[in-house]
Order: C-alpha cells, then structure tokens, then sequence
C-alpha cells in the first residue's frame, strides 16, 4: 500500500458547504450594507483563510464585525453540515482497510469539530489541523504537523481537496496530490498552479478507492498525474 495516510481538506472536498457559505457570505454582505458579491467572484476565494477571503472580498468592512456576523449564519444555517453523496461510505471503506485519515482545513477549530459531531465522524479521523492552529493552507506545516504527529512519511501520505490552496500545500510538503472536482471550471483553477502537480481528478467519492489501491505516477511535463493501470 502506497499510501498510509490519507490528509483529506473539509469545506468542497468532503462537506458540501459552498451554497452555505455562498449564501451566508451575501446576507452578511446585505445586512451590513456592503456590495453583494457574485457567486463566482466569491468562489475565487474558496481554500483561503475566512480573515483573508473577507478581507479580499469586502476591503472596505470591518473585518471582526463581519467575521461574527458571518458565523453566526453559518451556525443557524439547515444544509452547513452536508457531506458530498457517498463521502461517508467512502470514509467507512477507506477506514476498514486500514488507512490513516486526518483534515487539514483552513476552518475554524470549533467549526470543524462542531460538524464532526454533527455527522458522528470523529472516529474517521486521527489527526486535525485547522486555520486557528498556527498555520494556514498552503503552508507546509500545516501538512508537516500532521506528519509529525503520525510519524508518517511525505512518500506515504496524499493531500486530497478541491482547491488550488491544497494542491500548493501538498507541493509545499512534498507529498502526493489527488484534486477533487465536482465542475469542470474548477479544473482551470489547478492548470494556473505554475509548476505544480495534479493528480488525476476524481469527479465522485465510489471511485476513490480504485485509485488508492493501484496507482502509477507519471511525470508529464509540469503535472504528476494519478492512473490506474
């Protein structure tokens, strides 16, 4: 088994919480009398650290204000806790063959594990490491931490999110990739990662699991790329 550890991101990776945080973000905005920003200028900022994705969204506002504003709608808000179809199964799967688990998030430490226990899975994970922490994705100690923690080499741990912030954090780190994409537009977001690498881009939970059993790493150009045999 290539891969011991498995270092999942949370918000667009494992948990549906894009349309929350969309929606949340413009009601915040309304209510303070800020600008309204559209869905995909909001988008662009997805992966960042919610001080940073504030702050560049809405420059002029008071970053605390909106910030408590922000995750007070957050927490009242019916679909924030959402996992992607199959990502729970996918977690008990993977759990059973004995592979490590961990998040590492640019959340919030009480927002991750509010939704843990709100889904019961907490037990999936063995390590966590949040925006709060010290570091922020993508720095590499973010991902070193976690290493650390496990005692798990880079060689034996992939990074696996949606956003360019985590294929730059697994870069960082010198581990593996695998880049989760629901729509086709957020493939352009992983071509502008200057040098990088992507891995192959599974499009849903069921397939996961083939690709970690028997994976080839091919150097193509300036991409790493993940396929089956």
């Amino acid at each position: 088994m290539k891969y011991k550890l498995l270092i999942f991101d949370w918000d667009g990776t494992l948990a549906n919480t894009h349309p929350a945080v969309v929606g949340c973000m413009q009601q915040t905005a309304n209510d303070l009398q800020l600008p309204v920003p559209e869905v995909e200028h909001i988008s662009i900022s997805y992966g960042l650290p919610l001080k940073d994705m504030i702050c560049r969204l809405f420059p002029t506002a008071e970053c605390e204000v909106f910030l408590k504003k922000f995750q007070q709608y957050c927490l009242n808000h019916d679909n924030r806790d959402c996992l992607f179809d199959d990502a729970a199964k996918t977690l008990q799967h993977l759990q059973k063959n004995n592979y490590l688990m961990a998040i590492a998030t640019n959340k919030i430490r009480k927002e991750l594990l509010y939704s843990l226990d709100h889904l019961d899975l907490h037990d999936c994970f063995c390590a966590i490491r949040c925006g709060d922490d010290g570091f922020v994705k993508p720095q590499p100690e973010v991902l070193h931490g976690i290493l650390d923690e496990l005692s798990i080499k880079p060689q034996n741990a992939v990074m696996i999110g949606d956003s360019k912030y985590d294929m730059l954090a697994a870069q960082n780190a010198k581990v593996d990739a695998i880049a989760v994409c629901y729509e086709p537009k957020q493939q352009q977001n992983y071509c502008n990662i200057n040098r990088s690498f992507v891995s192959k881009v599974l499009v849903n939970y069921l397939t996961i699991c083939d690709y970690l059993n028997k994976v080839i790493i091919l150097q193509l150009d300036c991409w790493m790329m993940i396929f089956e045999e």
